[in-house]
């Protein structure tokens, strides 16, 4: 299959974070954000990955992306917010992706239907995230999604395997909506559909009738998110088992009752047993404000290859290395089955990796084809490979290409 690079060209940010204005030209395969810690180099990746459907990869809130200077807050947010643009090389050629903060009091736009949003004590949006692609305002970013894929991994995904399952869910989600277009879509009205039935058994006098067809609506759009689940882990795992023979391939499995009931059931049952245990709960999820029962409860269940334990009983090495070969093997999965190459946007990655592994790993993105972005606090950091990378020196609120 024919393979096309998405590739970054060019980088505008607006208000965003810790700077002001930035403009970044780029024309290499492997970008190195190089420079001290509190520079910001994390923030240039996290811009990138706020193009994406599945939103930041550190889900802050909307005004939290807000240019904050000499610690005053209001003083140095620009009236409109924050704003990124970047120029893409994609396989449907070249496009300009933009990103940007809407506020309620802003001009409304046709783009203010969107995937994200910051509300206030009522359920109010008070901001929500606006896209554009060629000047084409979008109402979703689920639009885009078929040609704008990006895989992170930052540092604090190294608890991923210890901490609570709702960041192993996300991780897993990222992994299939850069396969499946369509997943983003559905998990967004998923959770608004969620969030929806719980504020409808909030009420004093609940309309029960109403409840059921957000029930219903519920349980359709949640399996297929959890069918699409399925469908990525089947062809995921064979990739996964010969990601890479340095960095070690876990045992993965998905581990919720709506994915493990569709294995062995059809969905129009499953969709009936779990219609009957949302009104069997809803007394229980009157107090509690969720769902007992769904899509939304799934874990990843994470096992070593070899000794058969589970991930959170590893150690931190392994489990870095069960990350590293994750993203990996998605990234050959989707230039093979898909004819993509994906940009990687690594924060930090080499922390805590001997030369060996540095090594190996630089190799291993050589290999994918892809455009990837790589902080670090080391100016030498892959140093057999110093004419293949791209160095930028980052201090706070400047970034310049280095001359290695």
């Amino acid at each position: 299959m024919a393979t096309s690079s998405l590739f970054i060209q060019h980088l505008h940010l607006h208000q965003f974070r810790s700077y002001p204005a930035l403009h970044l030209d780029v024309n290499d395969q492997i970008v190195v954000l190089a420079g001290p810690n509190g520079a910001g180099k994390t923030n240039v990746l996290e811009a990138l990955s706020l193009l994406t459907p599945m939103g930041g990869f550190r889900k802050a809130s909307l005004e939290d992306y807000s240019h904050v200077a000499n610690g005053s807050f209001e003083a140095d947010i620009a009236p409109k917010g924050w704003a990124i643009n970047a120029h893409f090389e994609t396989i449907y050629g070249s496009q300009k992706v933009q990103a940007a903060l809407v506020r309620r009091q802003d001009e409304a736009s046709e783009g203010d239907d969107l995937d994200d949003e910051d509300t206030d004590v009522n359920g109010r949006k008070r901001s929500s995230r606006a896209f554009k692609v060629n000047g084409r305002p979008l109402k979703t970013s689920a639009e885009f999604a078929s040609y704008i894929h990006m895989i992170w991994l930052t540092p604090q995904m190294d608890r991923i395997f210890i901490d609570q399952a709702q960041y192993r869910r996300r991780f897993f989600d990222l992994l299939v909506s850069n396969f499946d277009p369509q997943f983003s879509g559905l998990l967004t009205k998923y959770s608004r559909l969620l969030r929806d039935r719980a504020k409808l058994l909030r009420e004093r006098h609940p309309d029960m009738r109403w409840i059921r067809v957000i029930e219903e609506q519920i349980v359709q759009i949640g399996v297929a998110l959890s069918a699409a689940r399925l469908d990525f882990l089947r062809c995921f795992e064979p990739y996964l088992r010969h990601a890479s023979e340095s960095f070690a391939s876990p045992l993965i499995s998905i581990s919720n009752w709506v994915e493990e009931s569709l294995l062995v059931s059809p969905a129009i049952k499953v969709e009936a047993e779990w219609l009957s245990k949302l009104e069997k709960s809803r007394a229980i999820d009157m107090e509690t404000g969720g769902a007992q029962v769904g899509s939304h409860k799934m874990d990843l269940a994470v096992f070593h290859p070899d000794k058969k334990i589970p991930a959170k009983h590893c150690s931190t090495g392994e489990q870095k290395s069960f990350l590293i070969s994750m993203i990996l093997a998605e990234a050959k999965m989707l230039k093979a089955e898909k004819g993509i190459e994906p940009i990687l946007l690594l924060d930090e990655v080499a922390a805590h990796l001997d030369e060996h592994k540095k090594r190996a790993l630089f190799e291993e993105i050589l290999k994918t084809g892809a455009q990837t972005w790589i902080t670090t606090t080391e100016h030498n950091l892959f140093s057999a490979f110093q004419e293949k990378l791209c160095y930028y020196n980052v201090l706070p609120g400047t970034i310049t290409k280095m001359l290695v």
